[in-house]
């Protein structure tokens, strides 16, 4: 409710100026980003937070860490070996046409100025 001698507070938009004057393609980027950048810490931490508790578990010094790379390891290699088989397969370009020769006329055009 607003009263005569009251102004309205107008509530500012969440994202700064700059990012309003941005393309919408060029925002979506920033954005898209900016997400995946979080995404990266955070599979960090979980992953870190794995080998601690492998660590704790067996009670060897590095055992976590050792046990988490190698399932990393074997998760890429499945994954690099089933995106091969996705892939498309690429058709080898033929070298460009040859050039042709040009046609020599029998007869010379007469209203050719050479």
């Amino acid at each position: 409710m607003v009263m005569d001698d009251e102004e309205e507070v107008v509530m500012p938009q969440m994202a700064p100026p700059q990012m309003q004057q941005m393309p919408p393609g060029l925002r979506f980027a920033a954005l898209a980003m900016t997400g995946e950048f979080l995404l990266i810490f955070g599979v960090l931490f979980v992953l870190l937070g794995a080998a601690a508790f492998v660590t704790e578990l067996f009670h060897i010094k590095g055992s976590g860490e050792i046990l988490v790379g190698l399932m990393l390891c074997i998760v890429a290699v499945i994954l690099l070996r089933t995106s091969a088989k996705q892939m498309p397969r690429v058709q080898v370009m033929q070298g460009p046409p040859a050039m042709q020769q040009p046609r020599k006329n029998s007869k010379a055009n007469e209203s050719s100025y050479r």
